[in-house]
């Protein structure tokens, strides 16, 4: 497993989370077109913080079913969470990981303006 750590432009919150990328998707739906978001899926268990939990703001759109947290300093979009068949599942911006080659990863475009 590898442990990959994120952080926010301005540094005030910091997780690390353990894994494997098995499944990322890049998504055109409004929000994450303009964020320019990368998603893994994960356990939000997963996620353990090293600061800054307390600096992440949330927004919810139209159905309110998700959490798009964002730190509120730098307002740098860190991860989006939301029930799933009864998990807690997070979809973590890997855009903000720490030494990401992102051209080098297997991303399955995922049309979420059909949703």
């Amino acid at each position: 497993m590898t442990l990959y750590q994120a952080a926010c432009h301005c540094g005030a919150v910091k997780y690390q989370v353990e894994g494997e990328f098995e499944y990322l998707i890049e998504c055109n739906c409004s929000i994450c077109s303009r964020r320019a978001h990368i998603l893994w899926f994960v356990p939000l268990a997963s996620l353990q913080f090293e600061s800054g939990e307390d600096q992440l703001t949330n927004y919810k759109f139209g159905k309110r079913r998700l959490n798009h947290r964002s730190c509120q300093i730098c307002s740098t979009a860190m991860f989006t969470h939301g029930d799933d068949k009864g998990t807690e599942k997070s979809g973590l911006n890997i855009r903000t990981f720490a030494d990401i080659d992102i051209t080098a990863l297997d991303i399955t475009q995922y049309d979420g303006k059909a949703l």
